[in-house]
This record gives structure tokens, C-alpha cells and sequence, in this order.
């Protein structure tokens, strides 16, 4: 004897998912506005350096991506997301450790660089003249966009996740009817 139980149309999902999807979300809003702002700070100022331009353009183009999938709820946009902020939140842990083993002579050519050159947020966040307020500002920077990434790369997971959740449900919902 078939019994019939109604279909909830929603598949409870855990409010911290939830929590990181928007979180994600609005951290990709955060990344896409800082990149175009300097990029377009860098063309009023007329740098003429294409290197300048690579990784502001680059994290906006990541950024959207993650808003796309986020507006059509595309798997194959999360997994590529999830891919590029995941590999991006490793390489600036890699920059964590090559700073805490850098000697001051790098951090000198660093604060001389900023000096020299009209440079991108993202390439040289150095602002202080002092070696040891350069390091802590480099540090600073990498860690919160460390976090940036990990939590954006979570939040594609986290979606990923509740997408898989949600076509499991219905197939088994359609198995029981």
C-alpha cells in the first residue's frame, strides 16, 4: 500500500549555510567594486602598466563569475568558482609564508617600490615607511584577503552542496510517489 505524504516544497537547509551563501555573495559584491574602483583610479591616473591591470581584472572577473552563479544557481559556475577562489586562497597563504620568512632587504625594496611607482591596491598595499609597519600592513592584507577567498570558495561549496541536497530530495520524493 503506497502512502502519500506531502511533498514540503522547500528542503530545509541549516541557517549557517545560508549565512555563508549571502556572506559570499556580498564578499564577491566587496571584491568586484574595490577591483573596478582601482582599476578605474589607475586609468585616471594614466598608469600605463598592463602588469598594473591583470590582477584587479582578474579578481573582478572571479568575482562575477560567483555572482552569476549565485543569480542562476548554475553547479558547473560553482565548481569553476569554487576552483579559482580555492587555489587563489592558496597562493596568498603561500605569500603569508614567503613574508614571514622574507628578510627586511625585500621589505625595503617594497617601501622604495611604492615610491617609485602608481601601483594597484591588490600589487603593493605598502603604505608605511617603517620596515616593521610594512611587514604588518603586507600581513594584514594577505590574511584578510586569505579570508576573502576562503570564504567565498566555502560559499560555492556550501551551494554546491545544497544543490545536490536538493535534486537527492526531489529524485527520492519522485522514487516514493
Amino acid at each position: 500500500m503506497l502512502t502519500t505524504e506531502p511533498i514540503p516544497e522547500k528542503v530545509h537547509t541549516s541557517s549557517s549555510m545560508v549565512v555563508l551563501k549571502y556572506l559570499g555573495f556580498i564578499l564577491a559584491m566587496f571584491l568586484m567594486f574595490s577591483s573596478s574602483m582601482d582599476m578605474i583610479q589607475m586609468n585616471v591616473k594614466k598608469v600605463c602598466h598592463r602588469e598594473e591591470f591583470i590582477f584587479p581584472s582578474a579578481l573582478f572577473l572571479m568575482a562575477f563569475s560567483f555572482l552569476v552563479a549565485f543569480i542562476i544557481e548554475n553547479i558547473m559556475l560553482y565548481v569553476l568558482t569554487m576552483i579559482l577562489f580555492t587555489s587563489l586562497s592558496i597562493i596568498y597563504m603561500c605569500w603569508i609564508f614567503l613574508l614571514a620568512i622574507s628578510p627586511d632587504d625585500i621589505i625595503v625594496e617594497l617601501i622604495n617600490q611604492k615610491n617609485s611607482l602608481l601601483s594597484s591596491i591588490f600589487s603593493n598595499p605598502v603604505i608605511s615607511d617603517s620596515v616593521s609597519a610594512a611587514r604588518m600592513e603586507l600581513l594584514v592584507f594577505l590574511v584578510a584577503m586569505f579570508f576573502i577567498a576562503s570564504i567565498i570558495s566555502a560559499s560555492a561549496y556550501t551551494s554546491i552542496k545544497q544543490k545536490e541536497t536538493i535534486t537527492i530530495t526531489k529524485k527520492n520524493q519522485q522514487l516514493v510517489v
